[in-house]
């Protein structure tokens, strides 16, 4: 049964280190692991600006009473 872990190495010569380590281990593999790219709140929103995912109001009394504010 093929176990799988998690090692985070910050430095660089550490990495090499373990990378030909790996190389020649039977059965060993490394595989590193990519990070989706977060998109930004201002990226965020141009796209529902795009996909008509956004509300306007009359005023700033009609916004507050669509949400239920009370004066």
């Amino acid at each position: 049964m093929a176990q799988q872990f998690i090692l985070t190495i910050e430095d660089n010569n550490t990495l090499s280190i373990f990378r030909k380590l790996a190389s020649v281990l039977n059965g060993v593999t490394l595989t590193p692991i990519k990070k989706k790219k977060t998109k930004s709140s201002y990226e965020e929103s141009l796209e529902d600006i795009k996909a008509g995912r956004v509300t306007t109001w009359e005023s700033t009394d009609a916004y507050f009473k669509a949400m239920g504010a009370k004066k």
